[in-house]
């Protein structure tokens, strides 16, 4: 397990669109990303206010992906966090 260190957090995307039909975009066209993302805390460093399973909205631009040893990471710094999501009861 990657642990994170200097405030970064490591997150995982959640799949908002699994439901959404894709579609084809031509190659050439750019598309602007929607700005904000949620993501799960999967580890943290011990020092973070923040706690593990919280889902946390970010720029999707302020997350750095990761390659290493074979797997990808994410992750955000601390301070990058705009939100936590806690669904309504």
């Amino acid at each position: 397990m990657l642990m994170p260190i200097n405030r970064h957090l490591l997150v995982v995307p959640i799949d908002e669109d699994a439901e959404k039909p894709s579609v084809l975009i031509p190659e050439g066209v750019q598309v602007k990303p929607r700005g904000y993302k949620p993501y799960e805390i999967i580890q943290r460093p011990s020092d973070s206010k923040l706690q593990r399973g919280e889902v946390v909205i970010v720029p999707e631009h302020m997350v750095e992906q990761l390659e290493c040893f074979g797997k990808t990471y994410y992750l955000v710094l601390e301070n990058h966090v705009v939100a936590i999501y806690q669904p309504e009861d």
